[in-house]
């Protein structure tokens, strides 16, 4: 599966893949896809899955993307936001990036863990969530330019 987004539940959750070298650049293109999501949400909570499992760089220092964050951390239709991350150096600069989020931010080190917790934290999910195999790609993030 590519870097990208794509909805683990649809209006619901996103699941936010990152791959590779991570620019502040694509970040940044990343968090306004995030937004207009986000936007029209039909004021229902939409919960976000960040898969950092297979970042092997961050190639900057995150000062240009912490307002973007900032932003997203405060959506009224912003529900739980999972990390899911093994390398603990990524774990790090993630946390730092993400301080903004507070309590509503989680880690785990697998999807699944992360999609328990967002049962457990919202009662009206799913019992029985999708793998995120196949997942339909939320797909005006993924036009080309």
């Amino acid at each position: 599966m590519e870097s990208g987004l794509y909805w683990l539940l649809p209006d619901r959750i996103v699941y936010w893949k990152l791959c590779g070298i991570i620019t502040m650049d694509a970040l940044n293109t990343n968090l306004k896809d995030l937004f207009e999501t986000f936007e029209h949400a039909d004021n229902s909570v939409i919960h976000l899955i960040l898969d950092a499992r297979e970042i092997t760089k961050f190639k900057a220092d995150g000062t240009d993307v912490r307002p973007n964050l900032k932003l997203l951390a405060k959506h009224r239709t912003l529900g739980k936001f999972q990390t899911v991350a093994t390398n603990m150096k990524i774990q790090h600069k993630i946390n730092i990036l993400t301080i903004d989020f507070g309590t509503r931010m989680l880690n785990s080190t697998s999807v699944y863990e992360a999609m328990q917790a967002l049962k457990h934290a919202d009662a009206t999910l799913p019992v029985q969530l999708p793998e995120p195999d196949n997942l339909k790609p939320i797909h005006r993030f993924l036009q080309p330019e």
